[in-house]
């Protein structure tokens, strides 16, 4: 799809107005980042029992999804289950979610006898997701509820929004920690204190080959287009590489990691890389080398860091509240029209790119979606940009996905890799030592 930008603003000018806007505005696009169709909510969120399965065994499978089929559009009818077999998906199991949309189903996990990882697409009537897990002569074989692999049930009305989002410190998120809604008389525990300044809160040296205990999704049309090198890397380090092929189409062309759930706070099982909570202050450091094939010289977007509104909420889709692009011959620093619902970007700040190279970027950011209240800059190579006063985080919609009110900021996860126009080459990039500080 094609998004309209503007030239770069004076965004603590003008940000207010966008707010006040954004209130006004029509309901949010369906979940997957820049696109602009409509969803009454963030469609389906999905978590397995198990991360891995034995071979002909069995997985539980449970979440939410929202809009399956109910006249309301926040819940109820069924939900389809289909397994990657080689080129095409079959049809193994279905579920009926209840009136909030929430799900479970025991799903048969029979691949064929090389495959090591087995994809399976959980569908409702709007909108799916695909979940992975692995194959192994070693994994469970029968379906069990895994305790907190699941994804919590909703938490009522006992919820607090802001505070499912920050990590503080410890790995665990208000989110994923909430009394389950089980006692109208049980209230959320505190929130953990902050971090100290300067501790590293999550960190990826790409030393793993595989990714998905940190990261928890590959998206991309297939988890090959996932690759790590165990050196080369700044100063000889390891790396990983994310490359996205012609014709791909995973909720459009990419490959990225990140996953897009706050419900199960971080890494596995089933948890995202990082949340960015209201108020946090947080520096996310990385480094990136594009190829020198990889087509800078475009003026189509094209995203190599998102840090993305999570889900459920139904402000989680349209255009990433931030976000890194290569292109123009630039890096550029790129930002949502709004912090409500939108589906176009601006650029906010940008720097000349060098192909070939490892270029260390740092992005410091106050999270907020408060345009007086949330700030950011970045750091490319040697050059800094100013530090700009605006809104840095998504607010909630209506109907208040799980763990939110409307109104509420929206956590963001961290997502790395390349995702672009469709009508760009593909191409890859590589990226080293992801850091997450206080």
């Amino acid at each position: 799809m094609t998004l309209r930008r503007t030239t770069p603003l004076a965004l603590a000018t003008v940000a207010a107005g966008f707010l006040a806007l954004a209130v006004l505005g029509p309901g949010a696009p369906k979940a997957g980042a820049q696109t602009a169709s409509a969803s009454a909510c963030d469609g389906v969120t999905v978590a397995a029992s198990s991360r891995t399965v034995r071979r002909g065994g069995r997985v539980l499978l449970s979440g939410q999804a929202c809009g399956a089929s109910s006249a309301s559009g926040t819940g109820g009818g069924n939900v389809r289950i289909k397994l990657r077999k080689g080129r095409r998906w079959a049809n193994v199991a279905r579920a009926a979610a209840d009136s909030s949309g929430e799900f479970e189903a025991c799903v048969p996990v029979r691949v064929p006898s090389r495959t090591r990882i087995a994809r399976l697409q959980v569908a409702s009537a709007s909108a799916t997701r695909t979940v992975s897990v692995r194959v192994s002569p070693k994994g469970s074989k029968k379906c069990d509820s895994g305790g907190s692999q699941a994804a919590p049930p909703s938490t009522g009305t006992g919820s607090t929004g802001s505070s499912g989002g920050s990590t503080g410190g410890s790995g665990s998120t208000g989110g994923s920690g909430s009394t389950g809604g089980s006692s109208g008389a049980q209230t959320p525990p505190p929130p953990p204190p902050p971090p100290p300044s300067g501790s590293l809160l999550r960190h990826d040296p790409a030393t793993n080959a595989d990714p998905m205990p940190l990261w928890n999704a590959i998206d991309a049309q297939s988890s090959s287009r996932h690759q790590q090198f165990s050196s080369g890397g700044p100063s000889g380090s390891a790396y990983r590489r994310m490359t996205v092929q012609d014709g791909d189409n995973f909720w459009g062309e990419r490959a990225e990691l990140g996953y897009n759930s706050r419900l199960n706070g971080l890494g596995a099982p089933w948890g995202t890389f990082f949340l960015y909570g209201e108020n946090d202050r947080r520096v996310t450091e990385f480094s990136m080398r594009l190829p020198t094939s990889f087509p800078i010289n475009t003026n189509k977007w094209q995203v190599v860091m998102q840090m993305k509104q999570t889900g459920p909420s139904s402000n989680s889709g349209g255009t990433p509240v931030l976000a890194l692009e290569a292109r123009e011959g630039k890096w550029v620093l790129t930002q949502s029209d709004s912090p409500g619902p939108s589906s176009n970007t601006h650029e906010v700040w940008s720097t000349p790119a060098t192909l070939g190279q490892w270029t260390k970027i740092s992005l410091d950011v106050t999270y907020s979606p408060d345009p007086s209240k949330g700030k950011v800059q970045v750091t490319v190579g040697e050059v800094a940009s100013p530090t700009f006063t605006t809104f840095t985080q998504k607010y909630e919609t209506s109907p208040a996905g799980q763990g939110l009110s409307v109104g509420d900021a929206i956590p963001s996860h961290l997502r790395m890799g390349i995702y672009h126009d469709t009508s760009l080459p593909g191409t890859h990039v590589d990226l080293a030592d992801v850091r997450v500080s206080a």
